[in-house]
C-alpha cells in the first residue's frame, strides 16, 4: 500500500485578484496583503514536514511557495503542469461571468482553443498527469505541498471529489467566506492510485460527504 499526502494551497492575493482581472497564464505580483496571507499559511504549515514541495511556474505561486517554504528543509520544484487554465486571447481581461443559455458558467469550463487557449477536457487531462507525476514520484507516506491556483483548485474539487461547485460556493456565500479563499489549503490523499478529500478549503470543518454530487 502507498499513501501520499497533499496539501494544496491557493496563492496570496494578486494585484490581478484586486482588479479582477483574468489571470490565466499571465503573471501577476502578490500584494501586500498576499504576502502577508502567505505569512499566514507558512505559519499554520509550519510545524508540518514535507518530503518535496511543488508550486506554478508562475511569480504569484513561486512567491507565495518561497514564503511558505522558509520553514522547511524543502526545494521548490516549480511545475508548469500546475499552471491555471489558459484563457488565450482573454488573458488579462476584466473578469465578467460568463453565461450560456442564461446559466452561469465558470471560465473554465469554456473553450479558449481557437483563441490560443484551454478547454475542461485539456485541462483536466493535465491536471490528473500532473498529480499522477506527484504520486508516482514519492514514496509510501511522503507528504507534498502544492502551490497553485484557484482555478486548478476548483476543478480538483470537481474532477476528483465530485464536490458540487454549487453548493460548496453557496455554502461560502452563506458564511461569508470566498470560494478558494487566498492562502487556503486543500488536503487530499492518494492511496494505490484512489484519491480521497480530507479539507475543503474555506469549509475546513465541513466533510467531503457534505458536498460531493
Amino acid at each position: 500500500m502507498k499513501t501520499v499526502r497533499f496539501f494544496y494551497v491557493r496563492h496570496g492575493q494578486t494585484i490581478f485578484n484586486l482588479t479582477a482581472k483574468a489571470q490565466g497564464w499571465s503573471d501577476s505580483p502578490l500584494t501586500p496583503l498576499g504576502i502577508q496571507q502567505a505569512e499566514e499559511t507558512g505559519e499554520k504549515l509550519k510545524d508540518i514536514h514535507f518530503d518535496r514541495c511543488y508550486c506554478s511556474d508562475f511569480t504569484r505561486a513561486r512567491e507565495t511557495c518561497e514564503i511558505i517554504a522558509r520553514y522547511h528543509d524543502c526545494p521548490i520544484i516549480p511545475d508548469k503542469g500546475l499552471r491555471e487554465f489558459n484563457f488565450g486571447l482573454k488573458e488579462g481581461e476584466p473578469y465578467t461571468h460568463a453565461y450560456i443559455d442564461g446559466v452561469r458558467v465558470r471560465w473554465s469550463k469554456l473553450d479558449y482553443t481557437d483563441i490560443y487557449g484551454e478547454n475542461p477536457e485539456i485541462f483536466d487531462k493535465r491536471i490528473r498527469k500532473t498529480l499522477d507525476s506527484f504520486v508516482e514520484e514519492a514514496a509510501d507516506g511522503d507528504q507534498v505541498l502544492l502551490v497553485g491556483h484557484r482555478g486548478y483548485s476548483t476543478e480538483i474539487l470537481e474532477l476528483l471529489f465530485k464536490i458540487d461547485i454549487t453548493r460548496y460556493e453557496e455554502m461560502c456565500r452563506q458564511r461569508d467566506v470566498e470560494p478558494i479563499p487566498n492562502g487556503s489549503v486543500m488536503i487530499f490523499e492518494n492511496t494505490d492510485g484512489v484519491y480521497s478529500l480530507k479539507q475543503i478549503p474555506g469549509l475546513e470543518d465541513v466533510p467531503a460527504s457534505q458536498l460531493q454530487k
